[in-house]
């Protein structure tokens, strides 16, 4: 039998905008997201919703439909917020994209989104133009973001453009049916299989995300965060972009991760709440620099304020969340003490992956149950929660999540390779981290392409932290069983053995 939620607690049903505004009790003329290296630029609530209602009309005056897909290209800005809320105000769809992706991801992640407007800082704008081209999203399209009036090339839309039409109210609903079926967001994933998938977000799960992490029950605190993790991720999401004008709470933003600048950031603003992933956590550990951090929880799992965990637990159950463990097969073995694969059912699980009915098949079971691919189990004298292995074949680099097909694709692309595998070694450099490494067999008589020419081939049509920063290793067949399966397991078993390190 699954674990089934132990508390149950009420999700409000308005669409986001009205979740996030209405009934506001603080001071709406307090800064709430305040640029941290030049904290006189920031914005209030007040100012928020006035920019937002100007979005609104500025987005349908320039065409955009209900459910219409909104790409942000950008790195974290106090405005980032500002953006996404003004495309879920007007109707549309956010999507975010990393800065760092080539045309050749971006142009995917337009494609599978079915992206129809993209806004963009100016200095990212060359990438987005030659990915546009390639899905034959129109330049008149392109909006360029930069609300300080930074320099931007001649003939596109700027963000100013868009705050001419006047205002108009968002779009509004109340009532359960609608909010879980309105699609606010689509938040790219690593999958495991291929390049990455949308997977969308109702107004119901960001308003479930907030309201079961913060509000169930609230704090006794106002929070103060530093926000450095990228905005386009989903670790970002809602705690970027609605919780802090939701209670009210300040968010310090930084353009990108920089240990120094964080650091400075949680001393000097007495930050309280601090979003890491393990890389980040791992340099602060062994940084100099060091100093206290607090943790916060992730959505489905948390610890209850003010419990301290030293076990290496992921905590306990939100509420109104299941959880059930299932062996290799998808039978449920749900009991103490015992390993299997974590599946989660419950409000702030996302609708589905777009237009993705094999994944949606594959990931959620009858029972409605989201396969993880996490190995955990739970403990019988705590009720706490372990997350032990990973049973889908991702690579964690630096924080992100490297997926073997993807990049097993792109090397099979090349015309002079004819099999490729790629799986994860560790990090001499990053405790805890990984680097792809890539076994490659060479078209019969070919004499190329040498490991330079394979990196450089990489370095064109993908993000550099995906590049093969393991190794590659050149040999005449790569180990599968019957099924055409690549063996894996033998690839490390051999790189273990020629490195001598660990697995």
């Amino acid at each position: 039998m699954p674990f089934l939620a132990k508390e149950h607690h009420p999700i409000p049903t308005k669409d986001l905008l009205s979740w996030t505004f209405d009934d506001q009790t603080y001071d709406q003329d307090d800064p709430i997201y305040i640029d941290a290296l030049k904290p006189s630029n920031n914005i209030s609530s007040r100012q928020a919703r006035k920019l937002i209602r100007q979005l609104v009309a500025g987005f349908h005056a320039a065409g955009l439909q209900q459910g219409d897909v909104v790409n942000i290209h950008s790195f974290n800005s106090i405005w980032y917020p500002i953006f996404l809320l003004g495309v879920v105000a007007a109707g549309g769809v956010f999507s975010g994209t990393n800065p760092a992706y080539t045309p050749y991801e971006l142009s995917h992640a337009l494609k599978i989104s079915k992206a129809r407007f993209v806004l963009v800082q100016p200095d990212l704008i060359d990438g987005v133009l030659k990915a546009s081209r390639e899905v034959g999203l129109p330049e008149k399209n392109i909006v360029i973001l930069n609300p300080h009036s930074e320099r931007s090339p001649p003939g596109y839309a700027q963000w100013s453009d868009l705050l001419q039409h006047g205002e108009q109210d968002w779009v509004r609903f109340d009532n359960l049916e609608t909010t879980k079926n309105t699609t606010a967001a689509m938040l790219f994933t690593s999958g495991t299989t291929g390049l990455p998938k949308a997977a969308m977000l109702s107004h119901y799960n960001l308003v479930a995300q907030h309201t079961l992490v913060y509000e169930a029950p609230p704090r006794p605190y106002k929070a103060v965060r530093v926000l450095a993790l990228p905005m386009f991720h989903a670790a970002m999401a809602p705690v970027a972009h609605t919780t802090p004008l939701r209670n009210g709470e300040k968010g310090y933003v930084l353009r990108r991760f920089d240990l120094e600048h964080w650091m400075w950031t949680i001393q000097t603003y007495k930050i309280t709440d601090v979003g890491v992933v393990p890389p980040i956590a791992i340099m602060a550990i062994n940084s100099e620099l060091k100093n206290k951090m607090s943790e916060t929880s992730c959505i489905a799992t948390r610890l209850r304020y003010p419990e301290y965990d030293t076990t290496g637990s992921v905590g306990y159950p939100l509420p109104n969340i299941d959880l059930k463990l299932v062996d290799d097969y998808g039978a449920d073995i749900s009991e103490y003490d015992v390993r299997g694969e974590l599946c989660i059912r419950g409000p702030t699980v996302i609708r589905g992956y777009f237009e993705n009915e094999e994944a949606n098949n594959r990931d959620f079971d009858q029972d409605g149950f989201f396969h993880t691919g996490d190995i955990a189990y739970v403990d019988k004298r705590t009720d706490l929660f372990f997350i032990v292995d990973r049973k889908k074949e991702l690579i964690k680099v630096r924080g992100f999540q490297v997926v073997p097909p993807e990049l097993e694709g792109v090397l099979l692309s090349h015309p002079n390779i004819v099999d490729a595998a790629v799986y994860g070694v560790s990090d001499p450099v990053r405790e805890g981290g990984e680097l792809p490494r890539a076994h490659l067999v060479r078209r019969p008589g070919a004499s190329g392409p040498s490991d330079s020419e394979v990196h450089a081939f990489m370095r064109e049509k993908l993000a550099s932290f995906k590049m093969l920063e393991g190794g590659i290793k050149w040999v005449d067949a790569i180990p599968k069983n019957a099924s055409g399966k690549i063996l894996k397991r033998i690839l490390r078993e051999d790189w273990k053995k020629e490195s001598g390190a660990k697995l």
